[in-house]
């Protein structure tokens, strides 16, 4: 008297360009509801085949599946003048870990979310981004910045 379960495992371009190509990991194990799912984004540069962690192009450090904390300058930036809805700061899930992926246009940092409708969507067009990159992060974009 068992029950069947299946965990779903996929793999995902989900950014292709000339110089980078993002694949999401996506991985869902069976039983454990939305706690179970998990997202990893990893992005390689397509010239020399290594892995990069683009979150070091604004200064900061890729964590658990990829998400980071946005850095100091670049949160100011982006909060200013954004309003939280009531009961969305401090404490609720995932607040403050963001994700990050290439767009042809732009960069999407998002917090994931979890059915509670606080998770925080930016996009910023890369003209825009160019003074919060570090200089391995303008010259890793030289192309996408002209």
């Amino acid at each position: 008297m068992g029950r069947a379960y299946a965990d779903e495992t996929e793999s995902t371009p989900i950014f292709w360009s000339g110089n980078w190509v993002t694949i999401n990991f996506y991985r869902s194990a069976a039983g454990f509801g939305r706690n179970g799912v998990t997202y990893t984004y990893r992005t390689w540069n397509l010239h020399t085949g290594q892995e990069v962690d683009i979150w070091r192009w604004l200064g900061g450090k890729s964590g658990e599946e990829g998400k980071s904390q946005l850095p100091v300058r670049l949160k100011h930036a982006l909060f200013k003048g954004v309003k939280l809805a009531d009961g969305c700061s401090d404490g609720y899930r995932e607040e403050g870990y963001y994700r990050l992926q290439l767009k042809p246009d732009g960069i999407d940092l998002f917090e994931e979310e979890y059915g509670d409708g606080c998770g925080e969507r930016f996009f910023i067009k890369y003209k825009k981004l160019a003074k919060f990159l570090t200089p391995e992060g303008k010259a890793a974009l030289k192309d996408e910045l002209k």
